[in-house]
Formats: C-alpha cells, structure tokens, sequence
C-alpha cells in the first residue's frame, strides 16, 4: 500500500479531533466567557433558567432570558460541531486502521508481532496505535516487503 494514505488519513484524524477537542474546551468555557462579555454572572449551566443573577443576587429579567438564551444556543452549537468533529474523524482513523492492519497481516514478521499490533489497532488505542506503529514498525516492515536492489 502506498505510504502516503496511512499518513494523510492520520494527519487528517489527528486535525479533527484536535479541532473536535478545541470545541469542546470552548463548549465548557462559554458560560464563563458570556459572563465575562455581558457583565452577568452566569452559575453552572446554560440551560438552567434561575442561573443568571447581577451581582446583588436579584435575578434578571428580559436582559437574563436573552443572555441564558444566547449561551444555551451557543452551548448547542458547539455541542453539535463537537460530536460532527468526532464522527468525521472517525472515517480517516478507521482508513488508518485498515490500511495498517493489511500492511501488517501482508508483512512478513513473525506472528506473535502481527498479533500484538491487530490487538492494538483494532481493540486497544485506535489511532493512537496506529500512529505508534507508524512512527516505529512501518519503516521496517516497508523495507521488509520491498525488493532488494
């Protein structure tokens, strides 16, 4: 299998699911920072209609609905983009870990090897086996299938 599709599909799954991880710090960071922005205090969830309050403990009125309704839509949005982010890096690893699984079962190393790397790539770490495997193994296991010259 040519070398550039194991490492284009990891590239890509690493990206989204760095940019998913990124989503969801912001998703647990809006409360906080539409409180900062507006002025408001904003407790716990976005969602919770008594948890905007001014700094005496009054809660507000038409100005709290807007803010509450601001950072639960927001809160939905990055919800969403978050789990599109997962789902969508999930095809490139899953490539990633076909492409490694033939590399490794066409290889000619020993068994007990293949056999740890399957485990790893198929019910251990996902990805992050194989990227391992990419960044260790592949190199020797490349040369191992090429022809001598």
């Amino acid at each position: 299998m040519d070398k550039k599709y194991l490492k284009w599909s990891l590239v890509l799954t690493w990206a989204l699911m760095a940019f998913a991880f990124l989503v969801v710090v912001l998703y647990t960071l809006t409360p906080t920072l539409i409180s900062m922005m507006m002025g408001v205090s904003i407790k716990g969830n976005c969602g919770v209609p008594a948890a905007v309050s001014h700094g005496n403990g009054k809660t507000l009125s038409n100005i709290s609905a807007a803010i509450l309704n601001l950072c639960s839509t927001a809160q939905q949005f990055l919800g969403i983009t978050a789990m599109l982010l997962i789902v969508a890096g999930a095809l490139p690893a899953l490539a990633a870990n076909l492409i490694a699984s033939l590399e490794v079962l066409q290889s000619p190393m020993d068994n007990p090897r293949k056999a740890v790397w399957l485990v790893a790539f198929w019910l251990l770490f996902a990805f992050l086996a194989v990227t391992a495997y990419y960044l260790t193994d592949r190199k020797r296991i490349v040369q191992m299938q090429s022809p001598a010259r």
